[in-house]
């Protein structure tokens, strides 16, 4: 789908929503997250963060607001943190450079067992990263969104 956006010069420039080449590029970018955190790989997970301290970081028990305190956080963990089974999954991407996931999940270890979590990630040129991620416990419910991308 091609929509158009205006800039701050008031021209009308096209902006491509939901490219499935750059649907799969934020999926792959997302299941590197996904193993790094598994394998409590710091080094994989740390380059998968922006360089930056307005990176944010909202767990199901911490906020952690910038990469250098993102980094300090995860090197403080002293388990892995338990592995969840997606139960929804939805990325939407515009234009080639921003993607946002969003997922339902499902955890054994934590009281409500259904999370969500969100993701949005940025290409920059040395590769996407994330810039802001949400956890967070959700009612037990079953997801009533359309088909996920």
């Amino acid at each position: 789908m091609t929509k158009t956006h205006t800039t701050s010069d008031d021209k009308h420039v096209p902006l491509e929503i939901n490219r499935p080449d750059i649907i799969e590029q934020v999926r792959a970018a997302f299941e590197r997250y996904q193993k790094a955190q598994a394998e409590q790989n710091l080094e994989a997970l740390d380059h998968l963060f922006w360089d930056s301290e307005q990176t944010i970081r909202f767990g199901m028990r911490e906020t952690v607001w910038g990469k250098s305190a993102i980094r300090q956080f995860r090197g403080t963990r002293h388990r892995p943190t338990a592995a969840g089974r997606i139960e929804h999954l939805s990325i939407a991407t515009f234009g080639d450079r921003f993607g946002a996931m969003t997922a339902s999940f499902r955890r054994s270890d934590v009281e409500a067992g259904l999370g969500r979590w969100t993701q949005t990630w940025v290409r920059f040129d040395d590769g996407w990263k994330i810039v802001a991620t949400h956890v967070s416990p959700a009612p037990d419910e079953t997801p009533t969104a359309s088909t996920p991308t």
